[in-house]
């Protein structure tokens, strides 16, 4: 009988981050090597915890026009995946959010809130906001996964909240990490899941329309980066049902579970009773 996991707790970026190793692992060197896991958790958090009224994101969302504010590495790489996802999506993923706008105001003040001029952000447009809390969570978790590879502990699970998942090498005795998913069970190894929209009825905001529009089940989906599965998930809560499988073209990582049940791409080769 294989032994109980090994989990360790942090909280970080709103939420509760858990690592899960196997039994068998050496807990001492575990606590040895978290050290420097946590710190890499940190790292992001300093820069991208929008509650911290000193992160580079608070101070992104704090900028009048014409303010330069000079992006950090973290900032940068969501910055820089949310430009990716806002293309790949065809707009349904975007990190940028007004404060109380009408649809007019958005659909007429979007564009341009920010642009990049090398290693600056420079606010064009104040009164809006960058939501990049989902990207920081996941790239949280990638961070951490590189650390713990360097340190040869490739048989981890890490879990941001229970809204994003990144699974390493499963355990010795598996073939990847059980996971809870609806009413069913996945497993899950070398992989990262997100979903958006929790596990009650909600609403959403179409970021193309500045429209609200019912969220009856949660969207996931399923990359071989956190950051990338958590962009995806809120952008298919936006998405029509016609509209999200050309989102996979030359993707062959990635997967989306809609809202109704549907899996798309590697989502559908996920192992494990469907919910």
């Amino acid at each position: 009988m294989s032994r109980p996991s090994l989990r360790f707790h942090r909280p970080a970026l709103g939420c509760d981050f858990e690592l899960r190793f196997p039994g068998d692992e050496d807990a001492s060197y575990l606590r040895t090597a978290l050290e420097s896991v946590w710190d890499r958790l940190e790292s992001v958090a300093a820069e991208l915890d929008p509650g911290r009224p000193g992160s580079a994101l608070a101070a992104a969302n704090r900028m009048t026009a014409g303010e330069r504010l000079r992006v950090p590495s973290h900032l940068q790489a969501c910055l820089a995946l949310a430009g990716r996802l806002h293309a790949d999506t065809s707009g349904a993923y975007d990190a940028r959010v007004p404060a109380g706008a009408t649809r007019a105001v958005w659909m007429d003040a979007r564009a341009g809130a920010w642009r990049l001029a090398g290693a600056d952000l420079v606010c064009e447009r104040p009164g809006w906001r960058l939501d990049l809390l989902d990207l920081a969570r996941g790239l949280a978790l990638d961070r951490m996964g590189e650390t713990l590879r360097e340190w040869g502990l490739g048989h981890a699970l890490l879990v941001a909240g229970g809204s994003v998942v990144l699974a390493l090498d499963p355990p010795r005795d598996a073939e990847g990490w059980r996971l809870a998913v609806g009413d069913g069970e996945v497993r899950l190894a070398e992989a990262a899941l997100a979903s958006f929209g929790g596990g009650s009825p909600g609403t959403l905001t179409d970021p193309r329309l500045g429209q609200s529009a019912p969220l009856p089940r949660p969207c996931r989906a399923l990359a071989r980066e956190a950051a990338v599965a958590a962009g995806l998930a809120r952008a298919l809560a936006a998405a029509t049902p016609a509209e999200a499988p050309a989102w996979l073209d030359g993707h062959p990582d990635r997967g989306l579970w809609t809202a109704s049940g549907e899996r798309l791409g590697a989502a559908a080769r996920l192992s494990g009773p469907r919910s």
